[in-house]
């Protein structure tokens, strides 16, 4: 099977992950993430064993994993620092909410992306370590 075959196949699949990566701060664009996530399946087609996984646990993780390196490639988390006190939304017009609470997923993805190791995000989560490794 060829990257194009599972690409036409599983594009519903593909756009929903590069979808989930999108942020409302459109800091990066839908067509960014989406064609990290189809060169992620072309490049990893190679390596594909249909013995070892369904195809589409191998392309969630092929396509999560290059989305990650991309946007730490980018390096735009390492660069905020905290505020001295903090910001309310009406004092700044880009204010952007980089708190923690609601759905674990997000609060995880937020973490690893500013550079957090998967004990760290544990603990800051109060969650067990293995669920960290599972949601991420």
């Amino acid at each position: 099977m060829n990257a194009e075959q599972v690409i036409k196949e599983h594009v519903g699949l593909i756009r929903k992950l590069s979808r989930s990566f999108y942020t409302q701060n459109n800091i990066y664009s839908i067509e960014d993430l989406e064609q990290v996530a189809y060169m992620a399946v072309v490049k990893g087609m190679p390596k594909y064993k249909p013995e070892s996984s369904a195809i589409t646990t191998f392309i969630t993780l092929i396509v999560r994993n290059d989305i990650l390196k991309f946007i730490k490639k980018q390096k735009i988390y390492k660069d905020i620092t905290p505020a001295a006190k903090p910001i309310e939304k009406d004092e700044d017009p880009n204010y952007i909410d980089f708190s923690i609470g609601g759905n674990v997923e997000d609060d995880v993805l937020r973490l690893k992306i500013a550079g957090y190791t998967y004990k760290e995000i544990a603990k800051k989560l109060s969650i067990p370590h293995r669920k960290v490794m599972r949601v991420s």
